[in-house]
């Protein structure tokens, strides 16, 4: 790829995610610069230590195929997801390329044929951290994305996703229409209130005398906040409110 193409693309690529004013107009913008090197779908997602459902997540695949995949929970045969919580994710991938002859299970053939059936065939992903959570973005294309732009375009792709995934956001409020499984509510203001003050170290006591409230409210808006948030206890609910963007710290 020349090298006045890629720092033009990469000039148009930071204006269009400068100008994004929500996380909804940045995840616009990462699908725009997408499609113009070749991509054909964009996928993005966070994940907490030790969990393989995705934290929030972000996806322009065909809604079948999501439906699909959600129905099947196809991700925990996702290589892309295992990798991901292994540490070790590929940067290029070929859909079906981490399978041997004779060793595919159901799963592994329904993941590979739904992928190739909407022409889901190569990947580009990159990864990185953002204190506990790990976060990835991963462009789909029908062709080799190495063949896309000629030599350099692995170092060129590689490029361009760093500067994407700096456009992506959590989808605040927003679940995403539960695909991937990924299912959470709003949190009232209150219910943040008590989050933040947890997350500074409060007990139930200090946080009932800040908000003026009594211990048992407390209480009750941590159970609620916990029950949004899909969370086992309220130190998961913190980690997952703070990880989605919901809370101002």
């Amino acid at each position: 790829m020349r090298k006045a193409r890629l720092a033009n693309l990469l000039i148009d690529t930071t204006d269009l995610l400068t100008r994004a004013m929500t996380p909804e107009e940045g995840w616009q913008a990462v699908n725009t610069v997408a499609r113009r090197i070749g991509a054909n779908a964009v996928n993005a997602a966070a994940l907490l230590p030790g969990r393989m459902q995705p934290v929030w997540a972000w996806s322009s695949m065909h809604p079948d195929w999501l439906e699909e995949y959600t129905g099947a929970n196809l991700i925990e045969v996702d290589p892309l997801v295992i990798g991901l919580l292994a540490g070790r994710t590929p940067e290029v991938f070929t859909t079906g390329s981490h399978l041997r002859p004779g060793e595919a299970s159901l799963r592994d053939a329904q993941l590979v044929d739904g992928l190739a059936h909407f022409h889901y065939n190569h990947f580009c992903s990159q990864t990185w951290s953002e204190g506990a959570v790990t976060k990835l973005l991963v462009l789909s294309s029908d062709r080799d994305p190495t063949d896309l732009f000629g030599p350099g375009t692995d170092r060129a792709l590689r490029a361009v996703s760093a500067l994407l995934a700096s456009g992506v956001a959590p989808p605040g409020d927003l679940s995403q229409d539960q695909r991937f499984g990924i299912d959470y509510r709003a949190l009232a203001p209150r219910e943040r209130d008590v989050l933040c003050l947890l997350a500074h170290g409060l007990s139930d006591e200090d946080i009932a005398a800040g908000l003026r409230l009594d211990v048992a409210s407390v209480r009750l808006l941590m159970k609620s906040a916990r029950r949004k948030m899909g969370a086992a206890s309220r130190e998961q609910a913190l980690a997952l409110a703070m990880a989605r963007g919901l809370l101002d710290l």
